[in-house]
């Protein structure tokens, strides 16, 4: 079925209100927290511009696992960034070279916000491959 122009404006509507809704919060409460605050001000590396280009592809789920999944990620990556972090700095020592201890105090936030919505993304694609199968044997 294919979807009205005025649906794919609602559902566009309703994905860059969970983003302008993340936003919001960062910059009200969170904006001293790294990964938010990073996401925020790099517009959330345009993933929202994917999730609308999904929409207009009549991907609607797509879209909303894109806009779900980066919600997601952002705590996931903070917070196990933070203490991923904390774990490698605990082994930095004085004699260590300053290469060695620049990669063990580096935040992983970003690349595991990446894989969260990876995850997401790849998990509504499978679950509409096999909502596919399962219409077909009927």
């Amino acid at each position: 079925m294919r979807k009205t122009f005025q649906h794919k404006i609602q559902s566009s509507i309703l994905v860059l209100l969970i983003y302008l809704s993340v936003y919001l919060v960062t910059k009200q409460f969170l904006s001293g927290v790294y990964l938010w605050e990073w996401m925020a001000r790099h517009a959330y590396v345009g993933t929202w511009l994917g999730a609308i280009g999904f929409i207009f592809c009549n991907q609607e789920k797509i879209a909303y696992s894109i806009a779900i999944g980066n919600v997601i990620g952002i705590g996931i990556g903070q917070f196990a960034g933070d203490w991923i972090r904390y774990q490698r700095m605990l082994k930095i020592t004085a004699d260590m070279e300053a290469e060695t201890r620049y990669h063990l105090q580096h935040h992983p936030g970003v690349e595991l916000w990446l894989l969260a919505m990876l995850v997401c993304v790849t998990g509504m694609i499978l679950f509409q491959a096999i909502q596919g199968k399962k219409k077909t044997k009927r």
